[in-house]
């Protein structure tokens, strides 16, 4: 239903007539990705300045029609902090580009308030240099990986800038992600890069859960991290699956410190 929705709203545009004043749905919700790395579950809307991209960056209707899948399966979630005023962003990098081999990139505001109440919003679709990202990821703004093609970028480059980024940034990418974090009010946005095998698993946790299970999960979590650590990992009071998820990472990432 979402797809035929944004697919006629792609339409309406190109015709003209559509309202500039408002807001659009894009997605009810958040895709497993944005979860996976942290983002609260809310609808995910656009203005019609995402639209222009249409006529303003090269986006054709047809690649516009496709950015629910881009959201849904992204070859690449990550910080973006080159804008004019310094400002970061959340970008998606699609599998798309323009006809110089360009990879177009969504540009997404997470947690904003309005009339229509909080939402994720889709601000433009843009294009972006490969070597631009790769530059991106050497300073650690990569949140997650998914494997895909990126016009203009070969695997192994984006490996190596991924392999610079954690040997040589941890830092500088723990800062650059605590600014958008904090700023956007996001506590449980990640600060390690997540995989395909990452996602994978985590629907394979979603699915089915219900909240007796995730209450277990969770204090099995809390009785493992104790035996490891010799003390109980944080638990929050309200448990769901995304904080199971997270507890559980961040649990990994003070073992494979002291290992």
């Amino acid at each position: 239903k979402a797809r035929a929705q944004w697919s006629a709203l792609v339409d309406q545009f190109v015709r003209g007539g559509l309202d500039e004043s408002r807001t659009y749905d894009v997605l009810p919700s958040s895709t497993a990705v944005m979860k996976l790395i942290g983002l609260p579950d809310l609808p995910i809307r656009a203005g019609v300045h995402a639209l222009d991209a249409v006529y303003n960056h090269g986006v054709k209707p047809s690649q516009m029609k496709q950015i629910l899948d881009e959201l849904a399966n992204p070859q690449l979630v990550m910080i973006w902090n080159k804008g004019a005023n310094g400002v970061p962003s959340l970008n998606v990098v699609t599998s798309m580009s323009n006809n110089d081999g360009e990879p177009f990139v969504i540009a997404l505001h997470p947690s904003k308030a309005s009339r229509q109440g909080k939402h994720h919003y889709l601000a433009t679709i843009t294009q972006k240099q490969p070597r631009a990202i790769l530059d991106m990821v050497r300073e650690g703004g990569a949140l997650y990986v998914g494997g895909g093609e990126i016009a203009g970028i070969k695997d192994a480059e984006l490996q190596a800038a991924s392999r610079f980024a954690k040997e040589k940034r941890g830092k500088e990418a723990r800062d650059l992600k605590d600014v958008i974090a904090s700023r956007d009010d996001l506590p449980n946005l990640v600060r390690n890069v997540l995989y395909s095998k990452d996602l994978e698993r985590f629907k394979s946790g979603q699915s089915g859960v219900g909240q007796t299970r995730e209450r277990n999960s969770c204090a099995s979590i809390a009785i493992w991290s104790r035996s490891w650590r010799r003390r109980p990992a944080p638990m929050a009071a309200r448990c769901n699956s995304m904080r199971c998820f997270h507890e559980l990472h961040a649990v990994l990432r003070g073992s494979s410190r002291k290992h």
